[in-house]
């Protein structure tokens, strides 16, 4: 059963109530007091007039306000014809038309013009007309309202009055305006709530709310019990579904309507889009998950920085005594296997630590220019062996692809990761796709990704059709630790790593993901506008030797140690020294070239920069390898090493150092 349309008394009174639930809403507030304060000097005889003319336009009353602002008194007007009256000959044929127009069925007719007045004056006046009706609908004539706005101009068109005064105030109202019946079914709206919704007036009408709410509905019926029971209930949020699909969000101020009898008729609800509110709220939300998450990562990542350094010389020992042991060891030893696993176990903690330093962005990053399909098209022959012949295997490469300037090895490590990652999410077997392409990130998309900048990027994706995620999942698959494996399946380090990796590299990772509808991780990296780099692949496993002199500078005695025995087993000439001082020493007393010095970065009372820089003073083509277990950039790059320096990590391996070696002594 639908409701009838309210009269202007019933509407002028929810007005009234409005006004007193909705005081803090500044607009419908500023609206409400326009009618109040309109109502208000029309009774108070406010200088606003107010006259009713019949269908030959003469005049049926005449307010005091009227008389106010014309001079006439209702005697001297009553009657009269409105050109015998106030309207110069000059405005006839604009006033004749709005006539003809009200006469015909036009609702109301607005229009401002000149008058004069009983004394003679020219004054100019803004004038409201709406034709007054029978019940049938015919028009008996017309009501105008007039204001002399001629010394305040600026507040023309301030009062509107019409037979539809309160229509026209609800049409003008920011906010939207619904009106249902007891069954939830829509009987009035204005504009605003047509425009919100992006449907019209006749697409609403006699629909139930159900088809346009984007909630449970049961919520929605819940409202409307206690707004019926209280007559009146406190705004509540409510998201609705426009007609293109778009999600918006309202505040809605809901107060019921009760019939003559007192039956309950339906609820009028006051709608304020609070969408942009909604997203920024949002958009903050994100942002301070982003920043949790980065604090955590700095958190983790300065406990492991903290012991890297003394890590790092500890699993360079045994990894490097292993190795060496192994070569000294025939065949048919015994030990060689205790030696070996120990060997994997340093490999494996060396293997943790950079992932806890990846994820934690403190990593020193090996950065080239590259173009990434050079690396997807080269891992892909490795991808297809990992994911097994039930998974499809498909690359997407854009052709017209920008470069980027990363580390190689630490992206390799990314693809595989969630290649590894996907592969899990696919039991039953899927599709896994590889897909690259240029990107323009715009103000809307750095605003809820913090650390990012506006420009030009490369896309890099990896879509799987697998189990998907929940919601909760996807809030967590960044964090350390996390991993919805079975025990000991899994560190919970993968996509951390991954994380921590395109983070450090100046980009930036998000995941869309449901479940059962698969998963799809975006890498966005700033695109860069330099000349690309060769990518050098490792030679085989024979490992290069050479007689040159190298002076081992390392404070650390087992380090040390180890370093000078893979030197010499490789045949060169070793030179060994515990600090900076003796080096010097060293290098002075010693007649034969020095041709490498090989020292650590940070060492008491003299760091390896520093003694290079003495030593260059009197050897300027001296070659240096450094060495560091450090992790922190901060403290390898800035103002300790000058760029392009050659670096070594710890812990290294006899491959790693012997290779390096080799690559500083025969570089030009």
């Amino acid at each position: 059963m639908s409701l009838e349309r309210p009269s202007y008394e019933e509407l002028e009174q929810m007005v009234k109530e409005l006004k007193e639930e909705d005081r803090k809403r500044k607009r419908v507030e500023e609206q409400t007091k326009q009618l109040q304060e309109y109502l208000q000097l029309q009774f108070d005889r406010m200088p606003i007039g107010a006259i009713t003319w019949d269908t030959k336009f003469q005049v049926q009353s005449w307010n005091p306000a009227a008389e106010r602002i014309f001079g006439f008194t209702a005697k001297e007007a009553l009657g009269k014809h409105a050109y015998d009256l106030v309207v110069p000959k000059e405005a006839q044929s604009q006033v004749d038309d709005i006539w003809r127009r009200l006469l015909k069925g036009d609702q109301t007719a607005h229009n401002t013009n000149e008058n004069i007045t009983q004394d003679g004056r020219t004054i100019i006046c803004q004038w409201s007309n709406t034709p007054l009706r029978e019940a049938d609908g015919t028009v008996v004539g017309v009501l105008s309202t007039v204001q002399d706005i001629t010394e305040r101009k600026q507040a023309e068109a301030k009062l509107k009055a019409s037979e539809a005064r309160f229509r026209q105030l609800i049409e003008t109202m920011n906010e939207g305006l619904a009106v249902t019946n007891k069954d939830l079914l829509l009987t009035f709206m204005n504009e605003r709530f047509c425009a919100m919704l992006g449907y019209s007036h006749n697409e609403l009408i006699g629909h139930r709310l159900n088809e346009f709410i984007h909630e449970d509905f049961q919520e929605v019926i819940e409202n409307q019990r206690s707004t019926r029971k209280k007559g009146v209930t406190a705004p509540y949020e409510l998201a609705w579904r426009k007609k293109g699909g778009e999600i918006i969000y309202t505040l809605v101020s809901p107060r019921a309507l009760f019939g003559g009898q007192g039956n309950y008729q339906g609820s009028l609800g006051v709608l304020t889009d609070i969408t942009d509110h909604k997203r920024a709220e949002q958009q903050m939300l994100s942002l301070q998950t982003q920043l949790q998450q980065s604090q955590k990562m700095e958190a983790i990542g300065q406990l492991a920085g903290g012991v890297a350094h003394d890590f790092n010389n500890l699993l360079t020992v045994i990894s490097g005594q292993s190795q060496l042991s192994l070569r000294r060891l025939r065949e048919t030893d015994p030990l060689r296997e205790s030696l070996k696993e120990i060997e994997r176990a340093a490999d494996r903690a060396a293997n943790l630590t950079r992932q806890l330093l990846a994820f934690s962005r403190r990593q020193i990053l090996e950065m080239k220019v590259i173009n990434l399909n050079i690396i997807v098209s080269d891992l892909e022959k490795m991808l297809k062996r990992i994911i097994g012949e039930d998974l499809g295997l498909t690359t997407i490469l854009a052709d017209d692809l920008g470069l980027v300037k990363v580390d190689p090895g630490q992206i390799e490590q990314v693809v595989m990761n969630l290649a590894v990652n996907a592969k899990d999410a696919m039991p039953q077997g899927g599709k896994l796709i590889l897909e690259t392409a240029n990107a323009e990130l715009d103000e809307e998309y750095v605003c809820s990704h913090a650390g990012m900048t506006p420009g030009a990027y490369i896309m890099f994706s990896i879509t799987d059709t697998g189990t998907g995620m929940t919601k909760e999942v996807r809030e967590q698959i960044f964090d350390p630790f996390f991993t919805t494996k079975e025990k000991g399946k899994g560190t919970g380090l993968g996509l951390s790593t991954v994380y921590g990796i395109v983070k450090q590299s100046g980009g930036d990772i998000y995941v869309y993901s449901e479940p059962n509808k698969g998963t799809t991780f975006k890498i966005y990296l700033p695109r860069v506008f330099e000349p690309s780099e060769e990518l050098k692949r490792e030679a085989g496993e024979e490992l290069p030797r050479g007689t040159e002199t190298v002076l081992v500078v390392e404070d650390d005695g087992s380090v040390r140690e180890v370093a000078v025995n893979i030197l010499r087993m490789q045949g060169y000439k070793v030179l060994e020294a515990t600090g900076g001082e003796e080096a010097l020493i060293i290098c002075e007393k010693e007649k034969n070239p020095i041709h490498l010095i090989l020292t650590d970065i940070l060492m008491p009372h003299m760091t390896g920069p520093q003694l290079i820089r003495q030593l260059k003073q009197v050897r300027q083509d001296l070659k240096v390898l450094y060495m560091t277990g450090y992790t922190d950039e901060s403290v390898v790059h800035q103002g300790i090493l000058e760029k392009g320096v050659k670096l070594i990590h710890k812990p290294f391996t006899i491959k790693k150092m012997a290779r390096k070696v080799r690559e500083v002594l025969d570089k030009n």
